[in-house]
């Protein structure tokens, strides 16, 4: 855990930016700032980028999946603004969110 720790920060010093396991990348240019502050928040970012970004593309993947195959099985669940829900119908999630 330790060396994932350090390798995802010096890889950002080196790039400017973390990616997540799809190729979603996120610039931190604060990675080699000389105010510790700064720094030490974008390398904590920096790891919680490539773990919570990286969950995130998972979950987006399975969603996508999920609703493709509730489509094939069911092709009559639909929905549209003029209709009623009918069938099976997939929404979205949402992470990280207070309502």
């Amino acid at each position: 855990m330790r060396r994932y720790l350090r390798t995802t920060v010096e890889q950002c010093r080196k790039v400017g930016y973390v990616e997540t396991m799809l190729g979603r990348k996120r610039y931190l240019p604060q990675i080699t700032s000389t105010t510790p502050h700064a720094r030490t928040q974008a390398e904590r970012q920096a790891v919680n980028t490539t773990v919570q970004g990286s969950a995130a593309d998972l979950v987006k993947m399975a969603m996508v999946n999920i609703d493709k195959k509730i489509t094939e099985m069911f092709p009559q669940s639909q929905y549209t603004h003029k209709q009623k829900l009918q069938g099976i119908i997939c929404f979205t999630q949402i992470h990280d969110r207070y309502f």
